[in-house]
């Protein structure tokens, strides 16, 4: 009885390493993976010097993302908006 309780914990445990090292090592294999195209947004050149700073807020919020605080100079929101480009 007792024998073949550890016959069957050895063919277990070589079933699993074999399933674990089956599995896993497929998965892990980045040596020739590649990164996956992040989409460069496309963002139509505007003159934000010309827009308000109400303007500009929206312009940034719809088109980049970015909350601009309007208590800001616009000076200062223009700088914030061409930063973010920079990045």
């Amino acid at each position: 009885m007792l024998e073949s309780l550890i016959g069957l914990v050895v063919l277990v445990a070589i079933a699993g390493y074999l399933a674990f090292r089956n599995g896993v090592n497929a998965n892990l294999d980045f040596k020739y993976a590649t990164p996956p195209k992040v989409p460069t947004p496309k963002v139509e050149e505007v003159d934000l010097s010309k827009m308000t700073k109400a303007q500009i807020e929206v312009w940034a919020r719809d088109n980049l993302d970015l909350e601009l605080d309007r208590r800001r100079t616009k000076a200062a929101m223009i700088e914030e908006v061409e930063n973010t480009f920079r990045k």
